[in-house]
């Protein structure tokens, strides 16, 4: 682990890994606390992965252009109806549709009857458009993107 700041705003972290034979997995999580120094006029955008290399005794492999996450397009539903994102199968991360967050989720964290504390996340209608709306998903925990699904929620 380790941080950047104002002063050293290109931070590198070097750490060496031992990995296993076959499919390895690497978590990566970059959070910015506070307002990115994005410059007085916005001109430049200083936060999050920028670059990413993995080395062994012999190559590198840059992997800065490869996905962190999901991402996923789809349209509103055509009537003016309430909706959740149903989040059962992910474990932790954050999700974001159209660039605006709907906030962080921790499906993971049990109650003490072994169920999650929330598994329906609300989408506000003003988030969205008619047609191709992004999902994005950052998911840390090595959760199921496949048992997700957007369901219209009814009130009695």
């Amino acid at each position: 682990s380790g941080n950047g700041n104002h002063e050293k705003v290109n931070f590198t972290l070097d750490n060496t890994i031992t990995l296993n034979n076959g499919s390895n997995n690497i978590s990566l999580l970059s959070v910015t606390v506070g307002l990115p120094d994005s410059g007085a006029f916005l001109e430049r955008k200083a936060l999050g992965l920028r670059r990413v290399r993995i080395h062994d005794i012999q190559n590198s492999k840059d992997l800065s252009n490869h996905r962190w996450g999901y991402q996923v397009r789809f349209d509103a539903p055509t009537k003016n109806e309430s909706f959740g994102l149903n989040l059962g199968s992910m474990g932790k991360g954050e999700v974001w549709i159209n660039g605006q967050s709907i906030g962080r989720y921790w499906v993971s964290f049990l109650t003490s009857q072994g169920s999650p504390y929330q598994t329906w996340y609300h989408v506000p209608r003003s988030f969205l458009k008619p047609k191709d709306n992004l999902l994005v998903i950052l998911e840390e925990q090595n959760g199921s993107p496949l048992g997700i699904s957007l369901d219209i929620i009814s009130t009695i």
